[in-house]
């Protein structure tokens, strides 16, 4: 099974529309058995943030996003962060997401922030869009 780290801008992403990439992907964690969402502790404290300063989106409650992150807490695969990574990048925030990666030994982050997290290809983890993620499974 492929362990994956996804990022707090594809989560966001998949908030805003229900047709994109980015929706196809969260809304398959748990569900397509091919691969597995790594989350830890800090992870899932950055989506928390993002996702609730994005309630304000139509059809959106604090409820509903909390059912959300419930869904990706329970579809997700826990990890624990024995080791810091910093400092490796810029944004403090990537941090969590290349330290949830290492200690998942996911093979892949799915990120619309490629630049940013580049450092992680020194882990051998790839770095792909949920577009190029979703189409590699399919081929």
């Amino acid at each position: 099974m492929i362990r994956v780290v996804i990022d707090s801008n594809v989560v966001v992403a998949a908030i805003r529309s229900k047709v994109g990439w980015s929706h196809k992907l969260v809304f398959s964690i748990g569900v397509d058995h091919r691969w597995q969402a790594c989350l830890s502790g800090p992870l899932l404290q950055e989506y928390t943030e993002q996702t609730l300063s994005h309630a304000h989106i139509p059809g959106w409650l604090g409820e509903q996003c909390e059912d959300f992150l419930d869904y990706l807490c329970l579809s997700s695969r826990w990890c624990e962060i024995h080791f810091l990574w910093r400092p490796l990048l810029q944004d403090a925030d990537d941090h969590m997401v290349i330290e949830a990666a290492v200690a998942s030994s996911a093979e892949y982050i799915i990120t619309f922030n490629k630049n940013d997290l580049r450092p992680a290809e020194a882990f051998g983890i790839t770095l792909v869009t949920p577009r190029e993620f979703l189409l590699h499974l399919d081929t």
